[in-house]
């Protein structure tokens, strides 16, 4: 039997997983020095659907919410994005499993433990994840808590849409809490002439 073909494939998935490891760390650098949200901000990638509907969706905040979490303010990026900060060590023991199991190497004794989710518990975090989508846009005083903060420049891509007067400042201290106030297109298209 020739196990040359079996070496090869293991060569090129490690190499392949080493690549994808670069890549993640030189990501997870510029997060930890730009910030999303100030002079970097034209580098990121923009949320599709907030540029669309200029709604947040449950993924909105997430880059900003791992910039403060890189470095050391977890009360910032819990509100920028709690759902992702608290999901976060699971998606990390997640991500090291499958790292390992596509490694093929034997799983230490504390990542045996595999999390299985029945229907339930998946339909659980299903719901939880709609009522965030849905609560996170309430423009009332305890639900706009769980919208990320809101910059000048961001409104730069939504004609429609003015700038709350309580605005954020960019620099990472949170001075007031975004207000949602949303014209709609006809009445933006109106007062343009």
């Amino acid at each position: 039997m020739n196990l040359r073909p079996i070496r090869t494939q293991r060569i090129l998935r490690r190499c392949g997983f080493c690549i994808a490891i670069f890549a993640l760390a030189g990501i997870a650098h510029v997060l930890s020095i730009a910030n999303p949200s100030g002079e970097w901000q034209a580098f990121f990638p923009k949320c599709m659907f907030f540029l669309a509907t200029g709604l947040h969706c449950p993924g909105c905040g997430c880059q900003r919410a791992i910039h403060h979490l890189f470095n050391g303010r977890i009360l910032l990026a819990l509100q920028c994005n709690a759902m992702v900060i608290i999901a976060l060590p699971w998606l990390t023991w997640e991500a090291a499993r499958a790292s390992l199991l596509f490694l093929e190497f034997p799983l230490p004794q504390i990542l045996a433990v595999r999390w299985r989710l029945s229907g339930k518990q998946a339909m659980s975090i299903a719901i939880a994840v709609m009522a965030f989508w849905v609560l996170r846009n309430i423009p009332c005083r305890p639900f706009e808590w769980l919208a990320p903060p809101v910059t000048k420049a961001a409104f730069a891509f939504l004609p429609w849409r003015k700038f709350p007067s309580c605005a954020v400042s960019v620099n990472g201290k949170l001075e007031a809490y975004p207000t949602t106030a949303i014209a709609t297109p006809a009445a933006a298209v109106k007062t343009r002439g």
